[in-house]
């Protein structure tokens, strides 16, 4: 397997360990269980043909190779993650209600005008 079939999960399995301190806690913040973390950093390993981490007395350690792809694979991932935010943000913000009131004795064609104007840009 090589890391172009991998996809984003694999990434993001690899930053969420690289900004944890433990396993334990890797996992909980993915959602996943230590075999499956274990599996995709072993294929990530393989595939890039070195070690990324180290486990030194029950911390993960970033290898020097690890330390390298995980600044690059980190920088990545946020902005995949800033991109999705923000096509779902712009679709989300374009949908909704709203409410328009006015005093009373307003002209009510002003009203609509401003409306259309401000729905027609």
């Amino acid at each position: 397997m090589n890391t172009e079939t991998m996809g984003l999960d694999y990434v993001r399995t690899f930053v969420k360990v690289g900004q944890s301190n433990t396993m334990a806690e890797a996992c909980k913040k993915l959602n996943l269980s230590q075999s499956n973390v274990s599996r995709h950093i072993k294929a990530l390993e393989e595939s890039l043909q070195t070690k990324l981490l180290e486990n030194v007395r029950g911390k993960i350690v970033l290898t020097e190779d690890g330390e390298k792809v995980f600044e690059l694979y980190e920088e990545a991932y946020n902005k995949i993650m800033y991109a999705e935010k923000m096509v779902i943000q712009k679709h989300s913000a374009n949908s909704g209600k709203i409410s328009i009131g006015c005093i009373e004795g307003l002209d009510i064609t002003f009203l609509e005008n401003l409306i259309s104007d401000f729905s027609h840009p």
